[in-house]
């Protein structure tokens, strides 16, 4: 983590931009590490966010997103059953391709808002619908940031309750 940090603070100091990030040819060992380090990804992620590829909602829309997008929970079946929003429908991020029609059926001309447990399925997801035509964004930081946003709300606005609307 340390070396992340002083990675960051040399980037920040050098007025690097996210894109830099992509591009530093940062130390590895396959034991400890993999050939594209947190930071080449983070500067990855920031330039999809920059750029447009990937889209984001965020927990303080909540509200809004509820009431005028289909909440799309791309989590497993299990992670889903552990807490969800009223009215959300699951689909695993890995069947999404092939039920697809379940999606446009379920958003009924809404614009989908995609949610995950951190964020990475989702992304995932964000683009499978982008490229099928849907307008879609995924919630920043999944529902690891959800939860931090709602605090105590967080078990009066998530429910366990039902089945998933589609699984």
């Amino acid at each position: 983590m340390d070396k992340r940090i002083d990675v960051l603070a040399t980037a920040i100091r050098s007025r690097m931009v996210v894109a830099d990030l992509i591009d530093l040819d940062l130390s590895y060992s396959p034991l400890y590490g993999q050939a594209k380090d947190a930071v080449n990804l983070a500067g990855m992620v920031g330039q999809n966010v920059l750029d447009g590829t990937l889209r984001l909602w965020y927990p303080h829309e909540l509200e809004r997103v509820t009431g005028s997008a289909l909440v799309l929970d791309v989590r497993s079946r299990d992670e889903y059953s552990t807490g969800h929003l009223p009215g959300a429908v699951n689909i695993p991020h890995t069947e999404l391709r092939d039920r697809l029609t379940e999606v446009t059926d379920a958003a009924s001309g809404r614009p989908v808002r995609v949610l995950c447990a951190s964020g990475v399925r989702s992304a995932i997801a964000h683009r499978v619908l982008a490229q099928a035509g849907f307008d879609s964004a995924s919630l920043s930081g999944g529902m690891l940031t959800l939860r931090a946003a709602l605090g105590p709300d967080a078990t009066r606005v998530l429910t366990t309750e039902g089945e998933p609307a589609h699984a």
